[in-house]
């Protein structure tokens, strides 16, 4: 599928694509960006559902995608021309939906830009992040139930990892010229560990080195029933005309708020609604 339209900075398309699973029982998955924002999520139906904004000349990302015996390697890059300096209104957008029971080992290459991989419900088993300059988000929360290692190296920019608070988390960070700061976790003979470190069965092993910049590790409970941080509506700005139960966002910005279910009937206020305790914001 291709949509056109245009913006300063040339013709603006959007692209989507697929790869099917095929026989692989595992896969290798390589995503290099050289600028622009990168979003990479769970959730896809066949091994890769993506959708690529860009309006660049030359910026067509290129994906490749093969198998040897039940191993897969999958393959998403900007090609060597993307790295050519672009002036004007130029957009390069990358959203990526990989499958989530798929065994896979995931490696990510970065370049000027920013980047979010909500990673908490893929079957990940091992990431390799190098980051160049920009800001990224990497949200590893979620119920693993495997070992997980994790390797990250940070550019220039800001880099939060998000980490689970119920399975056990062990990190040796690092900082360059910045610094690195921790919440729900506490320092052990030189590493970071959490609360649930040693009585977890999987175990989350970080290894982690900054640059110039700041690294964020939080340690935090994933909200429960599903609900994604862009799931959660205001408290204050209930819809009257909704009887289902709402998440309060207006919680989500709060350290050591607590995120309520608010539900009430059809026929009732919602100053009548009941409320039950899901998580706290650390």
């Amino acid at each position: 599928m291709l949509l056109a339209g245009c913006a300063p900075g040339g013709e603006v398309r959007t692209e989507s694509s697929s790869i099917d699973r095929g026989r692989a029982e595992s896969v290798r998955a390589e995503i290099k960006m050289a600028a622009g924002e990168l979003r990479v999520s769970g959730g896809a139906q066949k091994l890769l559902e993506a959708e690529f904004t860009y309006n660049a000349r030359g910026w067509r990302p290129q994906i490749h995608y093969d198998e040897t015996g039940f191993r897969g390697r999958l393959s998403v890059r900007q090609p060597p021309t993307a790295m050519v300096f672009q002036t004007g209104n130029v957009r390069n957008e990358w959203d990526l939906r990989l499958n989530n029971e798929v065994p896979l080992n995931l490696g990510v290459r970065l370049g000027a830009g920013e980047s979010h991989l909500e990673l908490a419900h893929l079957n990940l088993r091992s990431l390799d992040l190098e980051m160049g300059a920009g800001e990224l988000v990497v949200d590893l929360r979620g119920n693993w139930e495997k070992d997980l290692d994790v390797r990250i190296r940070g550019g220039v920019g800001e880099v939060t990892i998000r980490l689970p608070r119920d399975v056990g988390v062990t990190a040796e960070a690092r900082g360059g010229i910045g610094e690195i700061r921790v919440r729900g976790l506490e320092k052990r003979g030189g590493r970071y560990v959490n609360e649930s470190y040693g009585d977890s069965k999987a175990t989350m092993h970080l290894d982690i080195k900054g640059g110039i910049g700041q690294i964020n590790l939080i340690a935090e409970q994933y909200p429960r029933a599903g609900w994604a941080p862009g799931d959660y509506t205001v408290a204050t700005g209930r819809d009257p005309d909704t009887s289902q139960e709402r998440l309060p966002s207006a919680l989500a910005g709060r350290e050591g708020a607590e995120i309520m279910r608010l539900s009430r009937t059809a026929d009732s206020s919602w100053d009548s609604a009941t409320s039950t305790p899901l998580a706290v914001i650390m």
